[in-house]
């Protein structure tokens, strides 16, 4: 009897096995197909949206205090202050307070952001001293009228300063002033020119041989108890009459 199956049987195990791996290999392709269209599908949806920020309240305070606190470019108060319903995140600080040193800082307000405080550093001082002969001249400075001559300001942050005198039939007096740190005061001293005085000057120029030019200018120089001015002129205009 002849025998088949040996030779029969190899065939149907090769194609057994065969059949096994076409099958793997279908299950594998249908994996990475499975796979990239998953990460497609993931590409084309939208971020996650971020989480909203919170609302927190920012505490602080300055030495000495009676600062003025700007945030983000708005009036916020004056220290000691706690500001409110101030979202999280970065913010822009500043303080101020005349006599101190501006404070301009950037900070990152989180819910775990404890009370600040800031120390002031005192600002460069200086000092101007104004005087006019005649006394008695209205001081502005940089346009603010500031009070009388004699004066002495204190407290004014070193830099140049605009100063002008003012007085009633007096010619207005102007000059630059640069302030210094220091207890030691820039000086600024004015001759006021008299209006009055000034026409009589003129007059003179105009006509050099009028007694009374002379006598009159005399007279005022007197009455302003410039005595030397006046004995000069009397002295001129009697030279005239001789």
């Amino acid at each position: 009897m002849r025998m088949n199956v040996d030779s029969a049987h190899p065939r149907f195990v090769l194609g057994g096995l065969t059949g096994w791996l076409l099958l793997g290999l279908a299950a594998a392709g249908a994996g990475l197909g499975l796979a990239a269209l998953l990460r497609a599908d993931s590409s084309e949806r939208p971020d996650a949206a971020p989480s909203p920020r919170q609302l927190l309240s920012l505490e602080l305070a300055t030495t000495p205090s009676g600062a003025t606190v700007t945030l983000d470019g708005r009036f916020a108060g004056v220290s000691p202050v706690q500001v409110a319903d101030v979202q999280s995140g970065d913010h822009t600080l500043r303080l101020e307070k005349a006599g101190y040193e501006p404070v301009t800082t950037r900070l990152t307000l989180t819910p775990e952001t404890r009370p600040l405080h800031f120390p002031l550093q005192t600002q460069a001082q200086g000092r101007l001293r104004v005087r006019t002969q005649p006394a008695g001249a209205d001081v502005y400075i940089n346009g603010e009228h500031r009070g009388l001559t004699p004066l002495t300001l204190s407290g004014l942050v070193p830099g140049e300063y605009q100063v002008q005198a003012r007085k009633v039939n007096f010619e207005d007096f102007s000059v630059t002033a640069v302030v210094v740190d220091g207890e030691t005061p820039t000086l600024v001293e004015g001759q006021l020119v008299d209006r009055l005085e000034q026409y009589y000057l003129e007059a003179i120029r105009a006509k050099p041989k009028k007694i009374s030019n002379f006598t009159e200018l005399a007279h005022w120089y007197f009455i302003n108890n410039q005595m030397d001015q006046a004995v000069e002129f009397y002295r001129q205009g009697l030279d005239l009459s001789v």
